[in-house]
């Protein structure tokens, strides 16, 4: 047999060269086992860690929060608002009902809780909610010059180089003063824009009067105008029945044309 059957060129001979390849398909399978292995170990621990009561628990705040109908208004609720009328309707309504109960099964009065308060009769909610809008500057949109002369206000789309940092409205107030955004804490996307922390933030109070009380200054004084682009409202509870939390942010986006506000939660 001549000796360019048994070698190829290089130097390797057909029997190293099938070698190889044995221990090439050897060392796919076990990394392929080794990997099924992984994923079925990841499936069992983070199945294993879901429960039903999550998914009441979600259901329940999303009925109680998102479906609730809007005052004087049965066919419109946090899903359909699309005017700042409404999202006031909201805050004033539906939000301020489900942040604040007074009242236990068979309209007994409710237990209190030190430094806290019960949503939906065994939630516990954590801390005091907040409502936090994020503005853009005037004249940050690109104006035809032919129609320089007719507008006069323009605002544009929400982006970091848009964004208000200056003082507005009620300036004595710290709901109408600007807070800066921390380096370290995390921004939030949606299907129109990316939002970081920070902006113009509205503590809200333990008294259901008083909150509602703040709520309609707020308005009267328009703490939503032209330049508000994001309003977030933030908070958090716990059920010690199913040892569950529940983080909730609800987002009201409105975009540059018509005052169009999107929401999600």
């Amino acid at each position: 047999m001549s000796e360019a059957t048994w070698w190829y060129r290089g130097g390797t001979s057909k029997h190293d060269l099938h070698y190889r390849r044995e221990a090439e398909v050897n060392t796919t399978l076990e990394e392929l086992l080794l990997y099924f292995i992984f994923l079925i170990n990841l499936c069992i621990l983070t199945f294993g860690m879901v429960n039903p009561h999550m998914y009441y628990l979600n259901k329940v705040m999303s009925s109680l929060f998102v479906d609730t109908s809007l005052p004087d208004d049965e066919r419109s609720s946090f899903r359909s608002i699309r005017s700042i009328t409404e999202f006031w309707k909201f805050m004033e309504g539906p939000l301020i009902d489900g942040l604040y109960w007074d009242s236990w099964y068979g309209n007994k009065q409710l237990y209190s809780v030190k430094n806290s308060s019960r949503i939906y009769y065994e939630n516990v909610l954590l801390g005091i909610p907040r409502v936090r809008q994020l503005r853009v500057r005037n004249n940050t949109c690109k104006v035809y010059p032919a129609f320089q002369s007719l507008v006069s206000d323009c605002y544009s789309k929400y982006t970091v180089e848009n964004e208000d940092f200056s003082d507005f409205g009620l300036k004595r107030n710290p709901e109408w003063t600007h807070t800066p955004s921390s380096r370290t804490a995390p921004w939030h996307w949606g299907f129109v824009g990316v939002y970081r922390d920070g902006g113009y933030i509205v503590t809200l109070s333990k008294s259901k009067s008083e909150t509602k009380a703040k709520f309609v200054d707020l308005r009267l004084n328009n703490w939503i105008s032209r330049g508000t682009r994001a309003v977030f409202i933030d908070f958090s509870l716990y059920n010690a029945n199913v040892n569950l939390f529940c983080i909730i942010r609800s987002n009201f986006r409105i975009r540059t044309s018509n005052f169009h506000v999107k929401t999600k939660r």
